[in-house]
């Protein structure tokens, strides 16, 4: 499913170049942008509100830890202010969903499973050096929100549910730090993203590598 869907949004990517050819260099005005890319995705798990109760006895059960990689698409739309300083609105999402399974060693013996995907805006602020030359870096970073739709599934060594499963949905304060460079409208780059404590599954960390287009 991955490669299908990999090869889809690349497609899709590669027409929308075809279709609106970059410009020659970073400059100022309004541009709109879209990228792909790739993150790791990683949440440590912790001992949470989270249980698992069984004829009335109940247990703190630890929720799974994350460490995945994912496909992500994402969209900008900004403004060129100066040759060397843009702000830009970003919209993302991802395609795959996180997983994580845990085995309990607890009051009650069980393991949980879960999932999580998320989807994030953020408002964003890059200088440009090298913005009238063919090539160029840039760097900077931005802060938004990331929402997030979470489920667990708790079991027992028999395998029956539990009480303590379910789904949740939550919205975290996220930052961003990036760098990156650009070559006539294109660009790579690497984002550092970092969110709030999420649901009873802790802190978001994800590290982004992505390439994308500017349209001036």
């Amino acid at each position: 499913m991955r490669a299908i869907l990999s090869a889809v949004a690349g497609g899709a990517f590669a027409a929308l170049a075809t279709l609106s050819p970059p410009s020659h260099a970073e400059q100022a005005g309004l541009y709109f942008g879209a990228d792909v890319g790739l993150f790791d995705f990683d949440l440590p798990g912790k001992l949470s509100e989270l249980q698992a109760c069984s004829g009335g006895s109940c247990s703190d059960i630890e929720s799974p830890s994350y460490d995945d990689t994912n496909f992500r698409l994402s969209g900008v739309v900004g403004m060129g202010l100066t040759e060397m300083l843009r702000v830009e609105a970003e919209v993302f999402f991802d395609i795959d969903t996180a997983s994580g399974s845990e085995q309990q060693e607890q009051a009650i013996s069980a393991s949980v499973s879960g999932d999580v995907r998320t989807y994030g805006v953020m408002l964003n602020s890059w200088v440009d050096l090298g913005a009238g030359t063919t090539w160029g870096i840039y760097g900077g970073g931005g802060a938004g929100m990331l929402f997030a739709d979470t489920s667990h599934r708790i079991v027992d060594r028999a395998t029956d549910a539990l009480q303590g499963s379910g789904d949740g949905t939550d919205t975290e304060f996220a930052y961003q730090l990036g760098l990156g460079m650009h070559f006539q409208g294109w660009h790579v780059g690497y984002r550092f993203l970092k969110t709030g404590d999420l649901n009873d599954y802790g802190e978001v960390t994800q590290h982004v590598l992505l390439v994308g287009l500017r349209m001036w």
